[in-house]
Formats: structure tokens, sequence, C-alpha cells
């Protein structure tokens, strides 16, 4: 078996707007009602075609602890519910906090998430404005019935980012566990 590619993906959002739910109904195609929101950072792992799927996911509050994480990371996938008009407003902070801390040039995903929900916040012209304001791709996702979740992963492994790797690159900041001490621990 030949790797052709090992893609690195971040999965940001404010908490409940899916970002564990979507991982897993493209990792595992389910959809588990009663999931608990990510605390911290999560990491799954998948191999498609011989395409290894390396994926974090954050949310919340983590979300601006997580740049050692990302600096290296060629995907952002940036999640918001489309029933929560402030998980929206939150795109232009990530994208942001994405970009300036960042070692490479990456390519964005605005995902707009739940739109097998009737009480709608936040429109699909909404999304593509923001989309296009900030250069990103535009999708629109059902964890729930998985509506536009292979489409996102699948056009994720069809780029070709000049970055791409063919070879893992999985690594823990050095300053990861200081981080979460100073948070944590010393309440600093």
């Amino acid at each position: 078996m030949a790797i052709k590619k090992y893609l690195k993906i971040f999965v940001y959002g404010e908490t409940f707007t899916g970002t564990s739910s979507i991982v897993f109904r493209f990792i595992y195609n389910i959809f588990n009602k009663k999931s608990l929101p990510t605390v911290g950072i999560d990491f799954q792992s998948i191999n498609i075609d011989d395409n290894i799927f390396q994926i974090w996911i954050t949310s919340g509050f983590f979300c601006s602890f997580s740049s050692s994480f990302n600096e290296n990371c060629l995907y952002f996938v940036l999640v918001y519910d489309i029933t929560n008009r402030k998980s929206f407003e939150k795109i232009k902070e990530y994208h942001h906090n994405a970009i300036t801390k960042n070692k490479k040039i990456p390519i964005f995903f605005l995902v707009a998430n739940k739109i097998d929900k009737q009480n709608i916040e936040v429109t699909t012209s909404e999304g593509k404005e923001l989309a296009a304001k900030l250069n990103m791709f535009f999708f629109e996702t059902s964890a729930f019935t998985g509506e536009g979740i292979f489409e996102l992963f699948n056009f994720i492994k069809d780029f070709n980012h000049p970055d791409d790797k063919k070879e893992p690159e999985i690594q823990y900041p050095r300053n990861w566990f200081t981080s979460m001490c100073d948070l944590f621990c010393l309440g600093r």
C-alpha cells in the first residue's frame, strides 16, 4: 500500500455546533444523539483510498488554545450551527487565529451545519457571503442525516495543496503540557 497523502485537518467551531458529530459521521457513518461536546482537543484518523486523514477537533473555549497544534495544518474546517447566530459570528475570529498562527498557507472550508433543522438564524446566502469574503469553500451539512459530510471530506481529499505530505506529521507541540497545566492546574 502506497500512501497518496496525509491530510492534517483541523475542525473548529463553537460548542454544540456539531464538530465531533461531523467527524464521527464521516469516519464511522453514525450519529450519536447523546454525544457530549468536545472538551479540549480530540483526534481521529482514518485511511480512505490510501489517503490518511488526521483530523483534530476542538470547540468553544479551547479554539483559542489550540494554535500550537495547528501551526502546520493545511486544511481548516470552520463549523457554525445555522440555528445559532453566535456560532456564525465567531467564524471570523477562528479564521484570523488560524491564519496568523499558521506557518503554511491553509485552505479553509466554511461549514453550515444542522441544515436538517427548521429554526434557522443564519441563511445560506449569509454563509456564502462570508465564505467569499474570507476566501473559503462553502459547504452545507447535517451530521444528523449525513447530508454534505462525505462531499466535504472527498473534496478535501481531492484538493491538491502544494504542501500536501506523503509522510505523517503527527506531533505534539513542546508547550502543550505547559499550556494545559497553566490553564487548569495553576489557574493562570
